[in-house]
């Protein structure tokens, strides 16, 4: 069942995608539904969030990302390591709104990503 608070989230997302294969377990597995909000480079803030970074190669990759001292710090969000992202590489930054692990109605506004590792 999908309630009010999960359908304002997906109302608020610019793009869904449905996960092919476990990504960051137990967070992310085969079978979900992930809901993202297209960002710039800007509305990444200084507390600490989670996003989806979609590559050229259209390989996606789940992250922590935050603003500090004016960098951008991009950490693997199992070990916290920092992980080195080129500018370059980049096709779109996605903040997470909702994973959902059953199916939910999906409007028409949204936008679908395909699954591929990065």
């Amino acid at each position: 069942m999908t309630t009010t608070s999960k359908i304002k989230l997906i109302n608020q997302s610019t793009h869904y995608l449905k996960i092919r294969q476990d990504r960051v377990p137990p967070f992310i597995m085969e079978g979900s539904y992930v809901f993202a909000q297209e960002v710039e480079e800007k509305d990444i803030s200084l507390k600490p969030d989670i996003f989806m970074i979609s590559f050229l190669n259209g390989g996606k990759r789940f992250i922590k990302a935050q603003r500090k001292n004016g960098m951008f710090i991009f950490s693997n969000i199992l070990t916290g390591g920092v992980i080195s992202i080129h500018k370059s590489e980049i096709k779109g930054i996605y903040r997470l709104k909702l994973v959902s692990d059953t199916e939910p109605e999906i409007p028409v506004h949204l936008i679908s990503l395909h699954d591929q590792l990065a």
